[in-house]
Parts: C-alpha cells; structure tokens; sequence
C-alpha cells in the first residue's frame, strides 16, 4: 500500500494585545508517496491544516499558508515507480508527482488559493497494470479578524 500524506495540523495562537510575528507561519499538508515499483497506485496528499489568531493587533510579515499538498505518483505497467508529490510550503499549489514511465498516472496537484479548496484529482493510468495518481490534498482554513496584516501573503483567505 502506498503511504498517503499527513494532513497540515493546527496552531492557534492567542494574545491579550498583540502578536507580531517576523516570519511565516505553514501548516500545509505533506505530498503523498509515488507508487513504488511492485504497487499500482499514488498516494494520496494531505490537506491543509487549521491556523488562527485572536488578539487586537496581528502582524505576520512573511506569509501565513495552509494548503494542500501534492498526490504522489502512480506506477508504470513496467513497473517504474511514480514520483513523490510535495509538501505545500507557500503560496502556489504543491506539484503532484510524475506518473512512472509513460503510463503511470501523475499525482493532483494540491488545493490552494488559486484554485479552490478541494486538490485536484490525479490522472488515471494509461495501459493495464499501471496506476493512476493519487489526489491532491484540500486546502485548509485560516481563522483572523479583518483587521489582521498579513502584507497580502495568506493563502487560503481568512475567514473571521
């Protein structure tokens, strides 16, 4: 059995006043496993996880991210292994992996801003005895108060 991706986790951060943050904060699930070479299918990713604030001032300068990672890959009918998808680490949607030779199916890429919150599916296999990618993993939420800044770097958006 191929290993699928563990889900992003949680972080909630609470403060009386302020919490003013100089990096980023990532809780983006991790990429499902390629297919090795005697299994059909890719795993499948993890989702995005849960991250919150609570406090009258928030400030995180590089980036607040929970999105979905990248289904690995399936293998070939001639038993090449598909690739591993990756982990969500940022903005764009992690990239599902490559399909064992030309007939293992490609891992989905994973959920992001840009497209929605459910990962993409992954491509089914070309020829018998192959296997088809496994699916993208779902974006996360992210829970802050409208007045929170986050300089434009939050994927997916906030909900209050």
């Amino acid at each position: 059995m191929t290993s699928a991706g563990h889900g992003g986790g949680a972080i909630f951060l609470i403060a009386k006043t302020k919490i003013d943050f100089p990096g980023s904060i990532v809780a983006g699930g991790e990429g499902g496993l390629g297919a090795p070479n005697n299994k059909g299918g890719g795993g499948g990713a993890g989702s995005g996880g849960m991250i919150g604030f609570d406090a009258p001032m928030i400030s995180v300068s590089n980036g607040v991210y929970a999105n979905g990672a990248g289904g690995g890959g399936g293998v070939s009918n001639g038993g090449n292994s598909g690739g591993d998808g990756t982990d969500s680490s940022g903005a764009g949607p992690a990239d599902g992996g490559g399909g064992g030779g030309a007939s293992g199916g490609a891992g989905g890429f994973g959920s992001a801003a840009t497209n929605g919150g459910v990962g993409v599916t992954g491509s089914s296999a070309n020829m018998n005895n192959a296997g088809g990618g496994g699916g993208g993993g779902g974006v996360g939420i992210i829970k802050a108060p409208a007045t929170a800044n986050f300089n434009n770097k939050v994927y997916p958006a906030p909900t209050p």
